[in-house]
């Protein structure tokens, strides 16, 4: 009976450190803003999109044009 009463803990702390790891992760990714070229549609997540990366879209000629989507 001792035996599983302590697996028992162990399944609770396991459970309850995976979700707030769940959770911490969520928040980080959450923080970061979605871009995307008004040209092209390519995507970039982050706090401030590249500044000169090239448009596929326009023959690698001009850069995005970045538009924050959230």
């Amino acid at each position: 009976m001792p035996q599983r009463r302590q697996a028992f803990r162990i399944l609770a702390i396991t459970t309850v450190a995976l979700a707030n790891a769940a959770a911490s992760a969520t928040l980080v990714l959450a923080a970061q803003h979605l871009w995307e070229c008004n040209w092209c549609h390519q995507q970039y997540q982050g706090d401030s999109p590249p500044r000169f990366a090239k448009c596929p879209a326009k023959d690698m000629k001009q850069t995005h044009w970045w538009i924050k989507k959230n």
